[in-house]
């Protein structure tokens, strides 16, 4: 059985489990040719801020929102685990060659902005990034958190 044509990233260092999977394959069968981002978040041992801000975002012109608050929309976004479209992937292929690492999200997240493909976060995906400490979690992630 053909399903829709894109790719879902996973991050390394990210971890989802069937259920996470199952979000994101529903998400994906309803809007096949957006962006689906599941919520995680990225810790201070990786982004060296403060704080923990989440995975992706809304932009402020050009420079990308990082927030621990909450956004439905995915303007910008970090892989972790993400959908992306065969149409965003074909127009980011001429790209490719000149990103290198940590070049590869924002680059597929600009290219969605520039040609008008809409990512938006999958609430019942919430996978976890390892580079957490157990003294910087909350109850964010958790189901129903995801403001409308």
């Amino acid at each position: 059985m053909a399903g829709p044509a894109g790719v879902i990233w996973q991050d390394p260092d990210i971890v989802a489990d069937p259920d996470d999977l199952d979000a994101m394959r529903a998400a994906i069968g309803d809007r096949p040719t957006w962006v689906h981002v599941a919520a995680h978040k990225l810790w201070p041992a990786s982004t060296m801020r403060e704080s923990w801000v989440w995975g992706h975002g809304v932009m402020r012109g050009d420079t990308p929102v990082l927030s621990n608050r909450m956004q439905p929309r995915a303007e910008w976004f970090a892989l972790g685990l993400t959908f992306t479209p065969a149409r965003l992937l074909d127009l980011a292929l001429p790209h490719l060659p000149a990103w290198v690492f940590g070049q590869v999200d924002n680059g597929l997240a600009a290219v969605a902005r520039q040609h008008g493909i809409p990512g938006q976060v999958v609430p019942g995906a919430r996978p976890k990034h390892l580079h957490f400490y157990p003294r910087e979690d909350d109850a964010s992630w958790r189901p129903g958190q995801l403001a409308p």
